[in-house]
């Protein structure tokens, strides 16, 4: 059942011959095991009309919706990969599940899971775990790997895969088989080409989702044209997926402008900390500033030591360029933060702030400018700042002001977290905001530690915000001696205090935080609760123009 071998002596050939040893042990282990379920897989004869086709309408369903930029929006594969022939490591992944649930949550369209050992650091297992963890409700899964026997596509939707992949320059003319395969036993078949020869092996066998692969396999160089040479030739209903050398919104720009439906992402994903707003910009659905990868692993830097706590010089960390403009109280500072591309604005509701918002009503009044008209999500998100409410105050509030996030100071709202679990929906942020003291320690984090131990802290979710001698008050802490938070987990950190267009690119480079957050510091005056709309614009320039 397998397909000619290819005789050149490239990369692909030296993977699909480490298959061959694959497949012979799976046909013995089969022959071992009669009633595996494999067995029956291979038997199945799906109707067309019965076949749920759940990997390919999870992608046309991405490509719909309102663009941020005036561009298409697309559907977006996220990766599990911990290794390539051509980036060599990319991150140890200790747990597959985590990361696929952090993009499911972060909005992702569908969770491309490399099973390839040897090359890729993949395993069936991870699949497995993968598919059953999200369960049917979730979003779906291709198996990436390089299938060169038939066996494969049933051991694959064993495992739980929605969809398997086929590749042209592995399988050539055999290529129809393979889809036939995949049509019968009821899973989808990305059918991935490289030039044009091998797009007409795929408009042939009449494929309902081709890939175009920026890599070529053989030599694995990578060029971007590639995708815009072959999208013009592309069958007018099928589903187009833009693959490899996407590590920026500015790259899936230039697949988007292409035509493309959907875009195969995984170096920068499996680097961000929170893909959340990297997610957004790749898919068009999010400001272009907030979205830059940081060059974390799973929530911790790449670094090579450590000075007074803070992570030492990393290999390719770069900053997000991610803001919060906090302490808005109208629409005019609101619009300002978002069209100068803040991440988040703020809106506080204690009522002895100078930045108090008023009310609920006002509150839901200045959402909706950030949100616009249509209410679109993805794009700048809108925060609310508790000091004193109980759970169900600030869930209430959440709810009818339309917030994403519930930022969390001081004892009583801190403490609502156990509460919030139960009644807050799961896509709502909760931000768990402390102070440092002055031998630069973050306080309270024993139960921030107990949060994440019971779920009710998330860090492929949540943040924790990390704010001055006194949070709130605008007073800088002495960056020199902070200390690395051990008991946060992965919470990706925020910092405040203090913060202006002055020192916040000093702040970025000395602290190496995921986001920024500023109040006082772009209002006029400094610290009167009332917002400068050309301070905040200068702030965000400052801030998106950092560096570690």
């Amino acid at each position: 059942m397998s397909a000619p071998a290819i005789t050149e002596p490239t990369i692909l050939v030296k993977i699909n011959e480490g298959k061959k040893d694959e497949v012979s042990k799976l046909k013995t282990f089969l022959e071992e095991n009669p009633s595996h379920p494999i067995h029956s897989i291979l038997k199945r004869q799906v109707k067309p009309e019965d076949h749920p086709r759940r990997f390919e309408n999870a992608l046309r369903k991405g490509a719909s919706g309102a663009s941020a930029d005036g561009n298409p929006v697309v559907g977006l594969i996220s990766e599990i990969k911990r290794k390539s022939p051509s980036a060599g490591s990319i991150g140890e992944i200790p747990d597959p599940v985590v990361l696929a649930k952090r993009y499911q949550a972060a909005g992702a369209s569908c969770i491309s899971c490399l099973t390839d050992g040897p090359s890729f650091g993949g395993c069936l297992e991870d699949l497995k775990r993968v598919t059953e963890a999200l369960g049917p409700e979730g979003i779906p899964v291709l198996r990436k790997d390089f299938t060169i026997d038939e066996l494969q596509i049933a051991e694959a939707i064993d495992a739980g895969a929605s969809a398997v992949l086929l590749i042209v320059a592995s399988l050539r003319e055999e290529t129809g088989r393979f889809l036939q395969a995949c049509e019968r036993m009821g899973v989808c078949a990305l059918v991935e080409v490289h030039d044009q020869a091998e797009l007409e092996i795929a408009k042939s066998i009449k494929a309902r989702m081709i890939g175009v692969n920026n890599r070529n396999l053989h030599t694995f160089q990578v060029s971007l044209a590639t995708c815009e040479d072959l999208r013009p030739l592309f069958p007018q209903e099928c589903v187009a997926v833009a693959e490899s050398g996407i590590h920026t919104a500015e790259d899936a720009l230039r697949m988007r402008k292409a035509g493309y439906d959907a875009v195969l992402v995984g170096e920068s994903l499996v680097r961000a900390p929170h893909p959340a707003p990297l997610i957004a910009a790749f898919r068009g659905t999010s400001p272009k500033r907030q979205h830059e990868q940081t060059g974390l692993t799973n929530g911790h830097a790449e670094t090579n030591g450590t000075q007074n706590g803070v992570p030492g010089p990393t290999k390719k960390a770069k900053w997000s360029g991610w803001v919060k403009v906090c302490g808005v109280k109208d629409a005019a500072a609101a619009r300002a933060a978002v069209e100068g591309g803040a991440s988040a604005v703020g809106l506080v509701f204690h009522q002895g702030s100078k930045r108090y918002i008023g009310s609920k009503e006002k509150a839901k009044e200045v959402a909706l400018s950030v949100r616009g008209e249509e209410g679109t999500t993805g794009r700048t998100e809108v925060w609310g700042v508790f000091t004193s409410q109980n759970g169900e105050e600030i869930a209430e509030i959440a709810k009818f002001s339309g917030l994403q996030a519930v930022q969390l100071h001081d004892s009583e709202s801190r403490h609502a977290l156990e509460k919030l679990n139960e009644i807050l929906p799961g896509e709502v942020r909760r931000i768990f905001a402390s102070g440092v003291d002055g031998d630069g320690q973050v306080k309270d984090l024993g139960l921030a530690s107990e949060a994440l131990q019971k779920g009710w802290l998330k860090a492929e979710r949540d943040f924790l915000l990390v704010d001055g001698l006194t949070p709130g008050a605008g007073e800088v802490f002495p960056w020199e001696k902070f200390q690395k938070p051990e008991g946060a987990g992965d919470l990706p950190m925020i910092l405040a205090g203090g913060l202006s267009a002055e020192n916040v690119e000093e702040a970025v480079k000395v602290l190496r935080p995921f986001g920024v957050d500023v109040s006082s510091g772009v209002e006029e005056p400094v610290g009167s609760g009332t917002k400068c709309v050309q301070r905040i614009g200068e702030f965000l320039g400052k801030a998106q123009a950092a560096s570690f």
